[in-house]
């Protein structure tokens, strides 16, 4: 069961791809070679943040909403999917790049859905239109950081320091989170 949610990352993954390509060919009348990384945040590539983060909470939120008791698990499985997906993009793709980049990728994609899945299931029971738009801005603001490390090349330590302060935040919030209800 937790394979099918590896295969909905790997296909949302594909999604997202799709969607920044149509963008990208819309926005650019000339086609943009990709040799290297961007060496600057581009409207461009905040849009392709949105649209990934955007793509993910969607079917996290349609995960939870199936599966609220196996949702940590099928997380983590659709994480999975999504960021190896991505992964193969980058390495089959582009001709520079490192495993300390590509190890970056994953966690970050672990990173910004076990976010999400942990907002998302604190506030399941909410009304509030709020919660999708702090969930979102969340997963993005998380998403721009690592970006904005990459492109302005900052040490791979920085990059790691960054994602593993990310993740202990997420893991002592979740963790006051439950003592709390």
């Amino acid at each position: 069961k937790l394979l099918r949610f590896f295969f909905i990352g790997t296909l949302s993954a594909f999604g997202a791809l799709f969607l920044e390509l149509a963008l990208e060919v819309i926005s650019s009348p000339t086609p943009i070679v990709h040799s290297a990384l961007p060496t600057s945040v581009t409207p461009l590539m905040l849009s392709a943040i949105i649209i990934e983060e955007g793509i993910k909470y969607i079917i996290l939120k349609k995960i939870l909403q199936s599966l609220s008791s196996k949702f940590i698990f099928s997380s983590i499985a659709f994480a999975a999917g999504f960021g190896l997906t991505e992964i193969a993009f980058i390495f089959f793709s582009t001709p520079v790049f490192s495993y300390y980049f590509l190890t970056g990728i994953l966690i970050l994609h672990f990173l910004t859905i076990g976010w999400a899945a942990m907002i998302l299931q604190l506030y399941y029971y909410s009304n509030s239109r709020l919660v999708p738009l702090f969930t979102l801005f969340i997963m993005i603001i998380i998403h721009l950081g690592y970006n904005g490390l990459i492109v302005y090349s900052f040490s791979t330590g920085t990059v790691y320091v960054y994602l593993i302060i990310s993740s202990l935040i997420l893991l002592l919030t979740s963790h006051l989170s439950r003592t709390a209800s």
